[in-house]
């Protein structure tokens, strides 16, 4: 049944991708591309890997008045040769509901170059208030694997240029090793030469016995084009 699902799903992104390549200009098109920098890569509360050099390019459009495709590349590598690097490709199309909220349907594929890949369909739910929550639930087949996430955050204005985000996440990995996991964190933004720019701390943790917390910082740029 999942493994239905996520057809159903993927060729339902796809074919809106196809729709957008027929009817979209090229002055439609917004994009970003960024560089990262953390000291230990997690990912739904499970360390990846130490020390990780990110690059991100992503590119939207929108396709009607209230549909919305994303494109985006996702490349993270471990400056210690002896760990996993990851690519990870995402297709995503949002609905805005109405003006506070929205929904997407999304295609996710995890490369990870020295071992394995699988891929997952996403449905997601935000809702833009002072808190901004989303929640989304995806699901693998590959791994047989369901996530359900649930996200907040809001960004308090420090100055004209400076920006503090407070957020947190939990969420549920039901799998072969069923896990709950958690993280907050805080990032201040600002703006240097025309190129977004952030540093962040987050702790992060998951309930597998064995497993221990993680305390993150990362820096970044990005610029949007």
């Amino acid at each position: 049944m999942k493994t239905i699902v996520k057809v159903i799903a993927a060729i339902a992104v796809l074919g809106g991708g196809f729709f957008a390549y027929q009817t979209v200009n090229a002055a439609d098109i917004t994009g970003n591309a960024g560089v990262s920098y953390s000291d230990t890569r997690t990912f739904r509360g499970v360390k990846q890997a130490d020390d990780t050099l990110g690059v991100n390019v992503g590119l939207g459009t929108s396709l009607a008045e209230k549909v919305t495709l994303g494109l985006s590349l996702d490349s993270f590598n471990a400056l210690e040769s002896a760990q996993t690097n990851e690519l990870r490709t995402g297709l995503v199309l949002g609905y805005d509901v109405c003006e506070t909220a929205s929904v997407s349907l999304g295609y996710t594929n995890y490369d990870y170059q020295s071992a394995t890949s699988n891929s997952e369909i996403g449905l997601g739910v935000s809702v833009e208030t002072l808190l901004n929550p989303s929640l989304l639930y995806a699901t693998d087949s590959d791994n047989d694997s369901d996530v359900t996430e649930v996200s907040v955050g809001h960004t308090l204005s420090l100055s004209e240029q400076f920006g503090l985000t407070l957020g947190g996440s939990l969420g549920n990995v039901d799998a072969a090793a069923d896990y709950t996991y958690y993280s907050v964190g805080a990032t201040v933004t600002t703006s240097v030469g025309g190129a977004d720019t952030f540093a962040g701390v987050a702790l992060v943790d998951n309930d597998n016995a064995g497993s221990d917390s993680e305390t993150v910082f990362s820096v970044g740029l990005s610029l949007k084009f």
